[in-house]
């Protein structure tokens, strides 16, 4: 039995699961090499909770903003956390970004019904003061959680992990177009985040990290595993979900042919892709900013 899913419950909110808005983001993908990071591990920290951790008590209304204060250790520039959106009072999304940064037409965590308690796992830019931006699109309890924090390394070859402004990259709601390019071959959906090109940047990416949603087809229940474009699939899974469900995860996989990600799918109806990151290759050779992996 392929494992996943979520199977959190209200004493324990974990975070495997999101989903998001129909728009795509429209604004040209803009890459800093100041964003590069290491990343350090730390234990699970509850930073942020509406109910009155890091915050005065009180639900995140909808269609209202919250400045998010981490704590972050000196020079961190991203944090890695779990985000929930619980107890919500209709369907909606949060959405987040960076306190410097412009607002983005992307989400971070989605819920589809009243009640709902969703989670994510992300990777979220945050300004000098360790500060970012979390907007509720209805009125719901908010919980972060920070796992890792991402700061400059040393000079490294490959393995260095930069961050992009979140991108929506593939829709299959939508044809395949220039922007939204992918392929289906029976069960197998192969998606191309930035085409033969490779980064953003420029510079080879020998990984992306990705936010895969999968809208579920006919069936009791489904998965979504992602694997390298031209290679085979090992009978994983990154998002798990039951009949209806809209369910999602972030995901960090190898690219393959023509710098693709296949999706291996079961139950799907559609699948909707983001991008919010990239690992570099060890063509480009030695360089300071980054993830030394």
């Amino acid at each position: 039995e392929r494992s996943g899913g979520c199977g959190f419950s209200r004493a324990d909110l974990c975070a495997d699961c999101w989903w998001m808005t129909s728009r795509r983001a429209t604004r040209p993908l803009r890459s800093n090499s100041s964003s590069a990071r290491a990343t350090e591990s730390v234990t699970p920290a509850r930073v942020f909770d509406t109910d009155g951790t890091g915050v005065a008590a009180g639900k995140a209304v909808g269609a209202t903003t919250r400045l998010v204060d981490l704590a972050a250790p000196a020079g961190a520039r991203a944090a890695l956390v779990n985000i929930t959106i619980a107890d919500t009072a209709g369907p909606g999304f949060l959405r987040t970004w960076i306190a410097s940064g412009a607002r983005p037409e992307t989400s971070t965590v989605n819920a589809d019904q009243a009640g709902a308690f969703v989670a994510n796992a992300a990777t979220i830019p945050i300004d000098g003061a360790g500060r970012f931006i979390v907007e509720a699109a209805t009125t719901a309890r908010v919980v972060i959680d920070v796992v890792g924090w991402f700061t400059p390394s040393g000079a490294t070859s490959g393995g260095r992990f930069v961050a992009v402004d979140p991108d929506r990259v593939t829709d299959t709601r939508e044809p395949a177009a220039a922007g939204n390019s992918y392929t289906r071959s029976g069960s197998t959906i192969t998606v191309f985040p930035w085409g033969p090109g490779g980064a953003p940047t420029g510079e080879p990416a020998s990984a992306v990290v990705l936010s895969i949603g999968a809208i579920a087809g006919p069936g009791v229940g489904g998965f979504v595993g992602a694997y390298p474009a031209g290679g085979t699939y090992a009978g994983t899974s990154n998002v798990n979900f039951l009949n209806g469900d809209v369910r999602a995860n972030t995901v960090v996989v190898p690219l393959g042919t023509d710098n693709g990600v296949s999706l291996e799918t079961l139950h799907v109806g559609d699948v909707v892709v983001e991008a919010v990151g990239y690992f570099t290759s060890s063509a480009p050779g030695s360089a300071s900013p980054g993830l030394s992996s």
